[in-house]
């Protein structure tokens, strides 16, 4: 509001050089009338001055026409500097719009969740992806291997791995432990391109938890996965709060992450 006034500010002084001031017995805009007037200055569309009940300004658009010609009324530069000045109103009122609204998605509760899961550290240094603090994805498979799991209003840890990833068996003890020793906490979901068939054939260790068949790989694709294991972490609301490895979760971190979700 300071900015806008100086401008207006600075023309009325310019203004009060011009108008000397000038004494008028009455003056007559309009439908009102002022007694002892004096002007305080004028500019291409506006008269200021005092009167017997305080300090007005008025149109020159609405002055006599003697009154007009004597502050230099001019109907074209009035009309174009009235124009100019409601497109800067305009523009000034998008702008404090755009202001509000931009302070109010910073307040939110969502952008506050937001911040709050930003405060616990959750990243992977060595994955980026467009989706942290975004609504996840519906989490569709083609066949669930088993019945199919409700993951609404739930905190769920979402694993792609595949059968014939070293590093996803690699990964699977340390997941299946946390399945076990969460259960009533985080709901855990692998996700495979792997068949059933080929999933029931693994000699290695397999996942603990329900476990979705996407031979075509939507899913990975909706939920950036560009490397196997990779785990994307949905809070309750349903939003994304961790996309990585496994190994830059652990159990210290998930504690902070079950007091978070909790709240």
């Amino acid at each position: 509001m300071i900015c806008r006034l100086i401008p207006a500010l600075a023309a009325l002084l310019l203004a009060l050089t011009a108008g000397a001031q000038k004494q008028i017995a009455a003056l007559s805009a309009g439908t009102q009338t002022y007694s002892n007037v004096v002007v305080l200055g004028f500019n291409t569309t506006d008269l200021y001055f005092t009167h017997a009940k305080g300090i007005a300004n008025v149109k020159l658009k609405l002055l006599e026409p003697a009154l007009q010609a004597q502050f230099g009324y001019d109907p074209a530069a009035a009309a174009q500097a009235e124009r100019k000045q409601a497109e800067d109103e305009s523009r000034y009122a998008a702008a404090l719009s755009r202001a509000v609204e931009a302070e109010a998605r910073r307040n939110s509760p969502a952008a506050r969740a937001s911040q709050a899961w930003a405060e616990l550290g959750l990243s992977d240094p060595l994955d980026e992806t467009f989706l942290l603090n975004h609504p996840a994805p519906e989490i569709a498979v083609e066949k669930w291997l088993g019945a199919k799991p409700d993951a609404k209003g739930r905190l769920t840890l979402v694993v792609f791995w595949a059968t014939g990833s070293l590093a996803s068996r690699t990964a699977l003890p340390q997941v299946n432990a946390w399945n076990k020793a969460y259960a009533g906490k985080l709901l855990i979901l692998g996700v495979t391109p792997d068949t059933e068939r080929e999933v029931a054939q693994a000699d290695e260790a397999k996942p603990e938890f329900p476990i979705g068949s996407d031979p075509r790989g939507k899913l990975a694709a909706a939920m950036a996965v560009r490397s196997l294991p990779c785990c994307v972490l949905i809070d309750p609301a349903g939003y994304v709060r961790f996309h990585g490895h496994p190994a830059a979760l652990d159990d210290k971190k998930l504690q902070a992450i079950f007091a978070l979700a909790a709240e």
